[in-house]
């Protein structure tokens, strides 16, 4: 299984967007993590069709089991 690091943030319309880092490498950092998600909101690089990053809501780690259907 690949895990899957998702950055959870929130835009000026209220909105929650994600933004998913495949294979993410285990231990994760909390500490470092919550930088980087601080850094891109003060950044203010981030816009969604839901609006401006605003605020961090969060990081998550799970893991997506990827099974191909189709391959060339």
């Amino acid at each position: 299984m690949t895990k899957v690091l998702d950055l959870l943030f929130v835009t000026d319309q209220h909105k929650t967007v994600r933004i998913p880092i495949q294979n993410a490498i285990e231990p994760v950092d909390a500490a470092k993590v919550g930088a980087v998600l601080d850094q891109l909101v003060t950044s203010g690089v981030l816009q969604f069709k839901t609006g401006h990053v605003i605020q961090k809501s969060g990081a998550q780690l799970h893991d997506a089991q990827v099974t191909t259907v189709v391959s060339s």
